[in-house]
């Protein structure tokens, strides 16, 4: 768990298990309950994380649910909803380039390996069920609402994070369940 956190830096490594050792009592062991409390996620997996959980609330379809995940997100796992926002526009460029590798002939294995993409496990599921879901002309719409988002943000045009959640809700509505348009 330490090294899916931090990574393989020999580095990093010491200095993360320095403090753990530090926060348990002579004789105590670390288990991956302080290793999870006490030690962050690398910001590759963060971005998984947050991008996972909104790929799940999208794809139940209901607005909703999208805009409480966005929350807990930054309310309760204390995620900054500036950060929050750039996984969510990232999962946008992803969705851009997905469409795109598809119209070039990949299967959807191989835009799953491609190295802009890294999908697997439950996320690779749930990214290509939203991205069925899509056309290339929707794609292009929402990234650039997600584009507008950002600079109404930068600008002081709304709160950031009820910006974010009218931007989950319209992806939701676009990506509901029974809405095929794949390009």
């Amino acid at each position: 768990l330490l090294v899916e956190r931090v990574g393989t830096s020999l580095m990093k490594l010491d200095s993360e298990l320095s403090k753990l050792v530090v926060m348990v009592a002579d004789g105590g062991t670390i288990g991956p309950e302080l290793v999870e409390q006490a030690v962050g996620r690398g910001s590759e997996a963060q971005a998984w994380a947050v991008q996972e959980a909104v790929l799940a609330a999208i794809g139940s379809g209901r607005p909703g649910e999208a805009v409480a995940k966005v929350r807990e997100l930054v309310d309760l796992s204390g995620q900054a909803e500036v950060l929050v926002g750039y996984f969510v526009a990232d999962l946008m460029r992803k969705f851009c380039i997905a469409i795109m590798l598809r119209r070039s002939g990949l299967s959807d294995a191989n835009i799953a390996k491609h190295e802009q993409m890294k999908l697997w496990g439950p996320r690779q599921r749930l990214f290509f069920q939203a991205l069925d879901r899509l056309n290339s002309r929707s794609v292009g719409l929402l990234f650039d609402r997600m584009v507008e988002m950002d600079h109404r943000n930068k600008t002081g045009l709304g709160e950031p994070l009820r910006n974010l959640e009218c931007f989950c809700a319209l992806l939701t509505d676009e990506i509901a369940p029974g809405h095929s348009r794949r390009s």
